[in-house]
């Protein structure tokens, strides 16, 4: 039998190209303590830190991809779509470039209602390509 994935809605928090993580790195929050952590990674390198969004973690939880380091100016990360199932949340990222000189750490914070299953990545080479 097969298994009923339905889309998740998201609202995105922020997204850019520089960041204090320099890491590739894929994570959900689904607490006060965690979001300020990851926040206060992404936002090391930051004069003056942007203020931490506020987020009510009863109803909401933040999914957060990290490209890391890359050598190119016009590269970019973006959560394209999230799908959930009785067995947990796939969150499906693209990765972007447009090249140029310089270096990002692109970035994309989004909200989405609370959930206690497992949350898992997956980049879809498919769409950066295009």
């Amino acid at each position: 039998m097969a298994t009923k994935e339905k889309t998740v809605k998201f609202t995105s928090v922020v997204k850019g190209q520089k960041s204090g993580v320099v890491k590739k790195w894929m994570t959900s929050v689904t607490n006060e303590r965690r979001w300020q952590e990851v926040w206060d990674e992404h936002t090391a390198t930051q004069t003056p830190k942007p203020a931490l969004p506020k987020v009510d973690f009863k109803k909401h939880m933040i999914i957060v991809v990290f490209a890391g380091d890359k050598d190119s100016r016009g590269f970019s990360v973006s959560v394209a779509d999230i799908e959930e199932s009785p067995t947990g949340i796939m969150v499906t990222y693209k990765n972007t470039d447009a090249s140029g000189k310089g270096t990002t750490q692109a970035f994309h914070f989004v909200k989405v209602k609370a959930s206690k299953k497992s949350v898992n990545f997956i980049e879809d080479i498919w769409r950066a390509k295009r």
